[in-house]
């Protein structure tokens, strides 16, 4: 990936509010970028107290999320990863209603491997719910 990341030629999501203007509940900020190679990717803005590397270790599994790039400011860290299109679950599940019986044990498996993954790699997700679960493009799960 090249080291220079524009914004999107069309705002596809909200600017990120300024931290001191979020609440609590919120998700971190979020925007969406096209890189010079037309890949689009999001970045995330975190405390630069939080720890990256054990998201560092996890990089090789179907239902991780993908870090593309990290970047460090005095203050913040930005992390450029892969984007999944289909949004939350959670989404899914209040637009949708309840999810059928197969669609559901295909989104508890795809959980299940994933965290048994980040467990045999001595990382614990801690924050385990359906807003925090993402669908990709081909509605596969991403922790």
């Amino acid at each position: 990936m090249g080291s220079e990341v524009k914004y999107a030629s069309e705002p596809l999501l909200q600017p990120p509010l300024p931290s001191s203007q979020q609440r609590p509940s919120e998700p971190p900020p979020l925007s969406l970028k096209i890189t010079r190679t037309k890949t689009v990717v999001a970045v995330m803005i975190i405390d630069k107290t939080k720890t990256i590397s054990a998201m560092r270790h996890l990089q090789h599994h179907p239902n991780i999320l993908k870090i593309h790039k990290v970047m460090a400011a005095k203050t913040k860290i930005y992390l450029v990863m892969e984007l999944a299109t289909k949004g939350e679950l959670f989404a899914k599940v209040l637009r949708r209603g309840r999810l059928s019986d197969p669609a559901t044990r295909h989104y508890f498996s795809q959980l299940v491997y994933a965290l048994h993954f980040c467990h045999q790699n001595n990382v614990v997700h801690r924050d385990v719910k359906p807003q925090n679960l993402l669908l990709d493009q081909n509605r596969n799960l991403k922790v």
